[in-house]
């Protein structure tokens, strides 16, 4: 009677830590009030800052956590200040290099040598319910975003067959009031990619490119790095409290 009811704890324990570590630990609203970005496996870069960058478009700090339970791995970036309203032409491109190796992919993308993946985000219609996926756009067009993969014959666009929007690709950008802390709604642009959409990559280096439409110099970012994480353990885990509770009925 102990030995069924020590597995039944342990299975009880196993369900239940399944269940709560199957809650997605990032929501792509641009907040980054989300207690998943504080956690682990998430890699904060230093301040790309450039002095003669004085507009919104200024990268303060950087961050990437792969969600093992929810199959999705997440970036962000944190700007000085507040976006602007989403007005001006300027948008944000998300580079990916899934080998580590800059001889393949991507030789020259936006200060980004390597990249096979990358994702272009219209800033100006980064609102929710204004986004509308496609292949290509042009600045201030329908399709504000989309996903594209280096090939052979160069970048391809990544059509609906590939990339359910919503669902495999999730982005978005802040659209509340910033402020000097690390954390804030205002200042951030989020994404969300299903992590076997680039192959599912133990490691990778990933970087950005902001472009604020002409207004100022660019702001970028290169050399990130991006890991996926070890193995759950939540099951051993539980089991191992069944063995202990068994050996401490025993006694």
């Amino acid at each position: 009677m102990s030995i069924t009811k020590t597995f039944l704890f342990a299975a009880v324990l196993t369900l239940g830590c399944t269940f709560v570590a199957g809650a997605a630990l990032i929501t792509v609203d641009g907040d980054l009030t989300d207690p998943g970005w504080a956690g682990p496996n998430v890699h904060v870069g230093t301040s790309p800052d450039d002095d003669d960058i004085t507009n919104d478009l200024d990268i303060r700090y950087t961050r990437n956590v792969w969600d093992a339970n929810s199959g999705m791995t997440f970036f962000n970036l944190e700007m000085w200040d507040a976006l602007a309203d989403p007005t001006a032409e300027n948008f944000v491109v998300l580079l990916i290099d899934v080998d580590n190796n800059q001889s393949t992919g991507c030789t020259g993308c936006y200060s980004f040598v390597g990249a096979e993946y990358r994702v272009f985000f219209d800033l100006s219609y980064g609102l929710p319910g204004a986004l509308s996926y496609g292949t290509g756009w042009a600045s201030g067009g329908p399709d504000n975003y989309y996903m594209q993969r280096f090939t052979s014959s160069g970048w391809t666009g990544m059509d609906a067959s590939e990339v359910n929007p919503g669902t495999d690709l999730l982005v978005s950008r802040g659209t509340g009031p910033g402020s000097e802390q690390v954390t804030s709604i205002g200042t951030g642009i989020e994404w969300g990619i299903r992590a076997d959409l680039i192959g599912s990559p133990g490691q990778f280096t990933w970087g950005a490119h902001l472009d604020d439409g002409g207004n100022q110099k660019d702001d970028f970012i290169t050399g990130q790095r991006g890991e996926a994480p070890e193995p759950a353990t939540l099951a051993l885990f539980a089991l191992g409290l069944g063995g202990l509770y068994l050996r401490r009925r025993a006694s």
